[in-house]
């Protein structure tokens, strides 16, 4: 089964932590380095571990971060990515297949 409930909540406490971390910069709208650990750290791990919930907060973060640096275009981007996410995450869940959702 691979990660044990110890693994699962390390993993939590990073994801949570990342989280925090940027949402901090944020808040001392430190943008840029917001922006950096989002993808460096919070979206490339999410990606590695397949966290649909992770990567559907890191996308909106990232949004509101674009947002506060009046770059809409890339705030879109985001929240479009954000909701895709969102979107695969639901329809898993309700039993449609990742696969062919990804593929329509």
């Amino acid at each position: 089964w691979g990660a044990s409930a110890a693994g699962r909540t390390d993993d939590h406490n990073l994801d949570q932590s990342i989280l925090q971390l940027c949402s901090f910069w944020q808040k001392q709208e430190e943008f840029t380095t917001a922006l950096q650990i989002l993808e460096e750290e919070g979206i490339d791990l999410a990606r590695e571990k397949n966290s649909f919930y992770f990567l559907e907060e890191l996308f909106e973060l990232k949004g509101h971060v674009f947002v506060a640096l009046d770059n809409q275009q890339a705030a879109d981007e985001s929240f479009a990515l954000y909701q895709a996410v969102v979107d695969i995450r639901n329809s898993s869940r309700n039993g449609v297949d990742l696969l062919d959702f990804l593929l329509k």
